[in-house]
């Protein structure tokens, strides 16, 4: 009796089968990238949901919102807010070491600051950080002197637009946006440069009103830094000269995702660089009222300007 032989694959099926699976893998792979991108844009959502609640928090014990950025002692709206995004633990540290009587983001050749603000950067705090984003890390300035590295946030307070309000017929407030080398202070958003706004104070409604926004590599300012002053602790009753940049809060004058190094041809307008994400097609923002939403970065300017403005007058639906 003759044993009955096995038939192995020839090389042209192996290729063929080799080539199928190819095929497979290059259709699924996009499926899962957009699973996993989903779930970071998910994840991202949270994080300002609950920075905003943490914002409304603040402000049912202060009666008022957090500075954007405080000029007195350069610190950001983050910092304020960490009691109410269960981080007590560095909040206590930053009190016990007077942080927030004078607490210097950046001071010479002594990069922890005067009261080691930048000592406090050095803690990763996920909530501050996209998860669409790998760009963590801050400017060689923000380094500890023994060589510790600060991180940054993708999140900044909205300071308000820049440019026409229709409504008015005149510009939206602001102050020494010809005269600072960076661009100037928006007046009419939540969080500003020394802001005290309260809800009673946005009269165009919460709902209708952006807070906070995403930037792509965080400005690449610690997340403790709220302010860069030089020449005066008092930026907005000053003759406007000096360095005078907002580390933790933008004006809205660009649209979403727009390159800024394109608009100003290099020039290093920080106060000025626009919102934007490594999300698909545009940002996530959320609103005054802490509902998160999505902004596509080829909305119309002069809606984008109206959301950004908390008293402009502007009649404009929810954007939800």
């Amino acid at each position: 009796m003759k044993r009955p032989t096995s038939r192995g694959f020839t090389l042209v099926e192996l290729l063929v089968v080799i080539a199928i699976i190819g095929v497979l893998i290059a259709l699924l792979l996009p499926a899962v990238q957009a699973a996993r991108e989903a779930a970071r844009r998910m994840q991202c959502g949270s994080n300002l949901r609950q920075l905003s609640l943490g914002l409304l928090g603040y402000h049912d014990v202060h009666k008022r919102f957090p500075p954007g950025g405080m000029s007195c002692n350069n610190l950001s709206w983050r910092c304020f807010i960490l009691p109410h995004i269960e981080q007590s633990a560095i909040y206590d540290q930053m009190k016990a070491y007077r942080t927030f009587d004078r607490g210097e983001c950046r001071s010479g050749t002594n990069n922890e600051g005067t009261h080691r603000a930048n000592l406090f950067a050095i803690h990763r705090i996920s909530l501050f950080l996209c998860p669409s984003s790998d760009e963590v890390g801050t400017k060689s300035s923000f380094n500890l002197t023994d060589g510790r590295k600060a991180y940054c946030s993708h999140y900044f307070g909205v300071a308000g637009p820049l440019g026409y309000n229709p409504v008015t017929d005149q510009d939206y407030t602001s102050a020494f946006t010809t005269q600072l080398p960076y661009g100037g202070y928006a007046l009419d958003g939540v969080l500003g440069m020394n802001s005290e706004t309260r809800i009673r104070d946005i009269t165009d409604g919460t709902s209708r009103t952006l807070m906070l926004g995403e930037m792509k590599n965080g400005d690449r300012n610690s997340w403790t830094a709220g302010a860069m002053i030089t020449g005066t602790n008092d930026p907005l009753s000053n003759n406007g000269s000096g360095t005078k940049a907002q580390a933790a809060m933008k004006n809205v004058r660009w649209a979403i995702n727009s390159p800024w190094w394109d608009e100003f041809g290099g020039s290093d307008i920080d106060n000025e660089f626009a919102f934007g994400s490594y999300h698909p097609d545009g940002a996530q923002f959320a609103l005054a009222d802490g509902a998160v939403i999505f902004l596509q970065e080829s909305m119309d300017m002069v809606l984008y300007k109206a959301l950004s403005s908390a008293r402009g007058g502007e009649t404009t639906p929810e954007p939800l």
